[in-house]
């Protein structure tokens, strides 16, 4: 039975992944976006320099974020801007614009942007979780003991095993 139970998880698991666009964008609330930020489309830039960003804007790297915008309209290419004060502005006119509570970001400074997973203590003792499956109309529900974890490295669309962990978790 934990077989089965455990090939349906798996399946169920590749379903719903199987099914996600994008695994990198991001969505951020716009007051926790740092002063001195430029936002175009799903692209942020900061002052911070890298190997694939200068720190500043420039035309290539303004053309490159604008492929992200999912409009044809002129009135949606906007370069947004949020100045020193905190307020956000059209940067090509500083006029003062307004601003969805929540931006989706893809690349920040021409990198692909991932946000940090944070990880909760799971309820109960720490070292079991419960499991409720629903699909279809089928329910399971099971107490799964943790013993351990593995670390992938997403290349492209592959997963790469880099370091299985096998410890008992404190309670």
């Amino acid at each position: 039975m934990k077989k089965i139970f455990s090939y349906f998880t798996i399946i169920v698991c590749l379903l719903i992944l199987g099914n996600m666009k994008n695994a990198y964008a991001a969505e951020i609330k716009t007051d926790d976006i740092a002063n001195s930020t430029y936002v175009i489309g799903k692209c942020m830039f900061t002052r911070d320099i890298s190997d694939k960003y200068s720190g500043s804007l420039s035309t290539d790297v303004i053309m490159l974020a604008a492929k992200t915008i999912d409009s044809n309209n002129l009135e949606d290419m906007i370069i947004y801007y949020k100045n020193a004060r905190g307020i956000w502005v059209n940067a090509l006119n500083n006029e003062q614009v307004e601003m969805n509570e929540t931006v989706e970001i893809e690349y920040k400074n021409n990198v692909e942007y991932i946000q940090t997973p944070t990880l909760t203590k799971v309820a109960g003792n720490a070292t079991t979780a419960q499991l409720t499956v629903f699909f279809e109309g089928a329910y399971a529900n099971e107490t799964i003991s943790i013993s351990g974890y593995e670390l992938y490295e997403k290349n492209g669309n592959t997963l790469t095993l880099i370091d299985t962990i096998e410890t008992t978790f404190g309670t």
